[in-house]
């Protein structure tokens, strides 16, 4: 993404449980029926579509889950997956910073250390979780995944990014500099280099690069699109 973050936090399946466990479960919308087996994994994941109150060893199940057994999934596959994982984990940070948990904070905390690996100090993790407990998980957090295409080289599945808007994405939401970062600052793998762009991706791009320019533009005053541009 055209710089290296200065640390990091590496966080597990068996955190996100026991941090879930912590505050006594999670009521949480399950968008639709889940059922998938893996005999070979010991996996048995079975949800109805709606509210329910899940636990850490249903959560995990919920995370994990990408098909069901005849097939059908997220409507964009792992794209829609991660979308909602994002919306689950938003979810989840509201309720752990909810003030009817403050008295499982010492759960949570043992939940983190014992799950996460981090370059962190231990004074750091301190003021994060000051700052993160400030924070409107309505309004406060903003979750983004770079956009890109799905798409088949050989026998594996990958998801290609789209060097020419995660240029604007990045400038617009993660560039740490003071100067905009250009194309010269990735080393990024395309479509253009392997040939492998969907027909379907090269007409939504069209369109999404079309109303990502106009948001743009919105934003910064500088007015609407020509036709002409918008066809562009």
């Amino acid at each position: 993404i055209g710089f290296r973050p200065d640390k990091y936090i590496v966080a597990n399946f068996d955190g996100v449980a026991d941090i879930v466990d912590a505050i006594g479960g999670i009521d949480y919308d399950v968008p639709f029926d889940m059922n998938y087996h893996d005999a070979s994994q010991d996996l048995s994941i079975e949800f109805k579509k709606g509210w329910q109150h899940l636990d850490g060893k249903a959560v995990v199940e919920f995370l994990r889950w990408r098909h069901n057994d005849d097939g059908t999934g997220y409507d964009d596959g792992d794209i829609g997956r991660v979308e909602k994982l994002q919306t689950f984990l938003t979810a989840l940070g509201k309720e752990v910073l909810s003030p009817t948990n403050l008295i499982n904070i010492p759960s949570i905390a043992a939940a983190v250390s014992e799950n996460v690996e981090t370059d962190l100090t231990t004074s750091q993790v301190l003021w994060l979780g000051m700052q993160a407990m400030k924070l409107d998980m309505e309004e406060g957090v903003e979750m983004q995944t770079l956009v890109g295409d799905n798409a088949m080289v050989g026998d594996l599945w990958f998801f290609i990014l789209d060097e020419d808007m995660i240029l604007d994405q990045i400038n617009e939401s993660f560039n740490p500099y003071t100067r905009e970062l250009t194309e010269d600052d990735f080393n990024i793998i395309t479509p253009d280099d392997l040939g492998i762009y969907s027909r379907s991706w090269e007409e939504e791009r069209a369109v999404r690069y079309a109303g990502y320019k106009k948001a743009q533009q919105s934003d910064t005053g500088s007015g609407e699109l020509s036709d002409d541009d918008d066809d562009e």
